[in-house]
């Protein structure tokens, strides 16, 4: 018995050995299958990657090449992208369409038809998962969700100036390997019909790129350049939004009032002149005024975070009431309403005074501009002018009558405490909101000009608005904000033709 157990014991044992060694040959097995698969994957990524990368290089160096073509620097150009294995490259000349709006101020976009319309094209290496794409100067990649841009485009903001030479693409060859190619200008410089004239003189411009790289392209217009930018997934993303994975950029055009009279109120509303009044008005034009609100909104930003108040009139250690004082050239902030309760004057020697109020100005003083130079004193009031007393004085100590030296840009109303009078005032008030009724008598007299919404006189007695002529300068307001302007558009067509090899 103890002989068939011992015997019993080595069988087991013996075959536990050939069991564990055929589990270690087959976990190993399959440690080195898992290991080369693995490897086999990081290696196809690794060199996909790389090849992405040099194709990244590439395309961002023939970008300036194409520009050299394309801008008649250069009849031709050859470029190479490499060897390709894991893509193809592919010249596709009706993808991607640029538009150009121009849309008067009491018009919609939605309303007109575009002045510019053209095909960009673009050069698009494709692996399946990701593409890199050259489009009107820029490279632009996509990770088969959204784009992003890798090099900017031709598209030149400057000061108020906007540049933009499209450069299309023409061609349609597809092919994958060792890829080499040449550039040939087919049209340069073309200047396009239907532009409006320079300087432009109204609304706004809307520059929409259609792409599949819209995302790129709004990340470019929202960053790098000026203009108000809306990204468009689809065609109801927003109100001006025209189609689907699209981008619009608006510019607008400065609007400067010219003043020509004494009185201007806004179209469409009323000038009531009492007969019982011997007042002393020239018939008041009408006109689209601007709205002052934006600009002010843009001068209280500017001033909040830069201005010259610890240089006089102890403004910061009195923020609310100026008083028997002296501002000298400058920007001058007040974050509330501001009561002006003695006689300040405005030293324009060395250069033009800003008063910027995020508030109410209370008039409880006179106010005078000391210099005979040619400098400017503006006030930009967010809410309202408000006349404390019927006897205010706001003059320059020149003999002759100089209002063009003292604007004021008004957002809300011109408050009359003293039954509609005012006083002395050689002034430009700009107003666009206002609804002012003045009364005859008093001290009533305004020389210069007064550019409100709507205007009534009522009562007896004398009201005086007029322009002296002889010493009125009509310097035109400009009552824009100063982001997003263009005056100047210049758009050119340019076309190259790719053949790959």
């Amino acid at each position: 018995m103890g002989d068939v157990r011992q015997s019993n014991r080595a069988s087991e044992r013996a075959q536990s050995s050939v069991l564990g060694y055929v589990l270690l040959v087959g976990l190993v097995i399959a440690v080195i299958g898992t290991t080369v698969a693995i490897g086999s994957i990081a290696y196809a990524d690794s060199t996909a990657d790389a090849e992405y990368a040099n194709v990244e290089n590439a395309m961002s160096q023939f970008s300036s090449k194409a520009s050299l073509v394309a801008l008649g620097e250069s009849d031709g150009k050859q470029f190479s992208l490499g060897s390709i294995d894991k893509g193809s490259v592919s010249v596709k000349e009706s993808a991607g369409t640029i538009r150009i709006y121009q849309v008067e101020s009491d018009s919609n976009l939605s309303d007109e038809d575009p002045v510019v319309e053209e095909s960009l094209g673009s050069i698009v290496y494709d692996t399946g998962t990701r593409e890199l794409a050259y489009q009107n100067g820029g490279v632009w990649s996509h990770d088969g969700t959204n784009s992003s841009m890798v090099s900017p485009p031709e598209y030149y903001y400057r000061g108020s100036t906007l540049t933009l030479p499209l450069v299309a693409v023409n061609g349609s060859d597809s092919t994958s390997g060792s890829i080499t190619g040449e550039f040939t200008r087919i049209e340069s410089g073309t200047e396009l019909d239907g532009l409006p004239a320079n300087p432009l003189t109204n609304g706004s411009v809307y520059i929409e790129i259609e792409s599949r790289y819209y995302e790129g392209w709004s990340q470019f217009l929202s960053e790098r350049t000026e203009g108000t930018t809306t990204r468009c997934q689809s065609a109801d993303s927003a109100d001006i939004c025209q189609r689907s994975e699209s981008v619009i950029t608006e510019l607008s055009v400065p609007t400067t009032l010219e003043i020509e009279s004494g009185l201007t109120i806004s179209r469409n509303s009323e000038y009531d002149g009492s007969s019982s009044s011997s007042s002393d008005i020239e018939m008041p034009s009408k006109s689209t005024l601007p709205d002052s609100r934006p600009l002010i909104r843009e001068q209280i930003q500017s001033a909040q975070a830069t201005n010259d108040n610890g240089d006089a009139c102890n403004i910061d250690t009195n923020p609310n009431e100026i008083g028997d004082c002296t501002l000298s050239n400058g920007t001058y902030y007040f974050d509330t309403d501001v009561r002006i309760a003695d006689t300040v004057s405005m030293n324009t020697t060395d250069g033009n005074i800003s008063v910027v109020v995020n508030g109410s100005v209370v008039l409880g003083g006179d106010q005078s501009v000391i210099d005979d130079s040619n400098s400017t004193v503006t006030y930009y009031v967010r809410d309202d002018l408000v006349f404390d007393t019927n006897n205010i004085e706001i003059s320059t100590t020149n003999e002759a009558t100089e209002s063009h030296r003292q604007v004021f840009i008004i957002g809300d109303d011109i408050d009359l405490q003293n039954n509609g009078q005012f006083g002395t005032v050689h002034a430009v008030l700009f107003a666009p909101n206002a609804d002012v009724t003045l009364s005859g008598g008093g001290n009533s007299a305004l020389r210069g000009s007064l550019i409100v919404n709507d205007l009534s006189i009522d009562g007896g007695g004398s009201v005086t608005i007029k322009q002296d002529e002889t010493t009125f300068r009509a310097s035109p307001i400009d009552a824009t904000a100063s982001p997003n302007r263009i005056r100047y558009l210049h758009v050119t067509k340019n076309v190259v033709r790719v053949e790959l090899q």
